[in-house]
């Protein structure tokens, strides 16, 4: 292991040629994910609802990954939709308990995948959130990992946010996709007042996605860094300001705006928020994910 660090996770990763998993390398304040992430956990992957009769059903692991012959036997030829996403870490699950709000793991009996690996699918008024608030305990450096596939860069989607109002809470942060061809980053600003804005460019297909946030910088542009595919992005300063002193605690929210509002139009399979300098471990935490997704030579 290189370093240390605390972060969240939610991922359908480990192949490749690591021989641990990835919680066990880097561990995490909350994991979701689509295969196992930690030796040591014991339980499912996820709770899934078959629409023909509003049944659910934990569906868990086949070695080190979803078992999806457990999922189809299931849901059959109906859709699969995603009441919790179970945190593999602790017990800080992603979920959301209105039917209508639910991402999507089976389309009419086949396993929604991107890139041959299992995903969650969002779509129009779908979003999970976490069941209580994230610790990050007033930490000063955050660092983000995620597997998602952009399906269109032109319309406003939330893809992670630490608060129910975007960044009108102290200590808050967004990732964001739009309105033109982009990703835009969002923090609360030191006064708590405002925030600023940073543009990075956006394309649609699968993506590693990596985003390093730093408290108390006095210009937007040295408080975010992004990496897509392990290549760093320009970022163009949209608001300016001084980032927020230090990152609160707030029930995040994944793939929608307070659960519901702005959803995310494509998937998730990994998701990582750690906590801490990883400046040291992104290339591994990158190489590791990459591995088993194999997005980019």
């Amino acid at each position: 292991m290189i370093g240390t660090g605390l972060g969240i996770y939610a991922s359908s990763n480990q192949g490749g040629v690591s021989s641990s998993l990835l919680l066990d390398d880097y561990p995490a304040i909350i994991a979701v994910g689509q295969n196992k992430l930690r030796t040591a956990y014991a339980g499912s992957v996820e709770e899934v609802r078959r629409d023909n009769d509003n049944v659910e059903q934990d569906i868990g692991f086949n070695g080190n990954d979803l078992d999806e012959s457990a999922l189809t036997t299931f849901v059959g030829a109906n859709n699969g939709f995603l009441p919790v996403w179970y945190d593999q870490q602790g017990s800080n699950n992603y979920a959301r308990s209105v039917a209508t709000r639910q991402p999507q793991v089976v389309s009419s009996g086949t396993i929604n995948k991107v890139n041959g690996k299992p995903s969650v699918l969002f779509a129009l008024g779908d979003g999970l959130q976490s069941s209580s608030s994230v610790a990050l305990s007033g930490a000063t450096e955050l660092w983000l990992f995620m597997v998602i596939n952009v399906t269109d860069t032109n319309s406003v989607q939330v893809v992670y946010e630490s608060s129910a109002n975007g960044t009108a809470n102290t200590g808050a942060f967004a990732l964001m996709i739009g309105p033109t061809d982009s990703y835009r980053v969002y923090q609360r600003n030191a006064l708590d007042n405002g925030s600023l804005q940073v543009d990075f460019p956006a394309s649609t297909g699968q993506h590693l996605i990596t985003i390093n946030l730093k408290a108390g910088q006095s210009s937007a542009i040295d408080s975010v860094k992004m990496w897509q595919d392990g290549v760093e992005l320009g970022g163009l300063v949209i608001s300016e300001n001084t980032s927020t002193l230090s990152y609160s605690d707030h029930v995040h929210n994944l793939g929608a705006r307070n659960g519901k509002d702005l959803s995310f139009k494509g998937d998730f399979q990994l998701f990582d928020l750690m906590v801490g300098d990883q400046s040291a471990n992104r290339t591994a935490i990158e190489t590791n994910i990459n591995n088993y997704y194999s997005i980019y030579p």
